[in-house]
């Protein structure tokens, strides 16, 4: 009898809880399916709470990651695969413009991705514009070891134009350890474009020491373009001693090339010499 009355009192109150349930806005089948869909997440995966401090380090990482990956890619010139490079060259130098010194490394990777040689040239002009570091080492390491022979000398040329008149050291280091002869003849001619005293002194060894006579003629031409005193009295030397006679003959055009009274005098004596 007891029994009966306590299986009565149930099902009044699950009817009642029924009844009640819609009134407060609650679906039973809601409650009854949230609750089975929590115990079993329960069961295959407790939960773990952060602490604080796990919360805050996480946040970080999640700050942290894009200024990473920023830094960690180089830019990226997607118009390098463009196929007028007449417009590519421009853009090059319109860039070179607006960067700063300690900007102009985004301008390295066409060196090498671009698939024109004009435009890997352009690069190399755009960064000798600017005097850095930086510049003088990618510079001179495109000077020394790229395998395209036209590349290596645009890259002395445009450290020619990067270093001051008395920067002589930079186109010795090329002449010493260029494999081409072609680059070594380059850092010649760059080192009498700056005909600084230090750029002429380059020049000057280059023609007293055992280098080949190609290399002796181009550093004779290159001294000429300096024209000052102390290549008058170089070439004057050379026009008289060096083994080769055509290093002679180069040093005597190179002595007409510059505009002096000492040089047409020294002319005028080798002219005596050989009759």
């Amino acid at each position: 009898m007891k029994r009966n009355q306590i299986l009565t009192v149930l099902v009044i109150a699950a009817f009642a809880v029924l009844a009640v349930t819609p009134i407060l806005g609650i679906r039973p089948v809601d409650v009854v399916r949230d609750t089975l869909s929590f115990t079993s997440s329960n069961e295959r995966s407790p939960v773990r709470m952060n602490e604080p401090s796990d919360a805050i380090e996480e946040e970080e990482e999640r700050e942290s990651e894009p200024e990473r990956t920023r830094s960690s890619e180089p830019y990226r010139f997607p118009g390098l695969a463009d196929d007028d490079p007449e417009v590519a060259k421009a853009a090059v130098y319109a860039l070179s413009n607006s960067l700063e010194d300690d900007e102009v490394s985004v301008l390295f990777p066409i060196v090498n991705e671009s698939k024109h040689s004009d435009v890997r040239k352009a690069a190399l002009y755009a960064i000798g514009n600017h005097e850095t570091r930086e510049v003088h080492d990618f510079l001179m390491k495109v000077a020394l070891t790229h395998q395209d022979e036209d590349l290596a000398k645009a890259a002395v040329y445009a450290l020619g134009n990067s270093l001051d008149e008395e920067d002589g050291d930079a186109f010795m280091e090329i002449i010493a350890n260029a494999e081409s002869n072609d680059v070594r003849k380059a850092a010649l001619y760059a080192a009498g474009n700056l005909s600084g005293a230090a750029s002429i002194e380059v020049l000057t060894r280059v023609l007293n020491s055992d280098a080949d006579a190609d290399l002796r003629k181009a550093a004779v031409y290159a001294l000429g373009n300096t024209d000052t005193d102390t290549a008058v009295q170089t070439l004057a030397k050379t026009a008289r001693s060096d083994s080769d006679s055509s290093v002679r003959k180069a040093a005597v055009h190179a002595l007409g090339n510059i505009d002096s009274e000492e040089a047409r005098d020294i002319l005028v004596e080798l002219i005596d010499s050989g009759r």
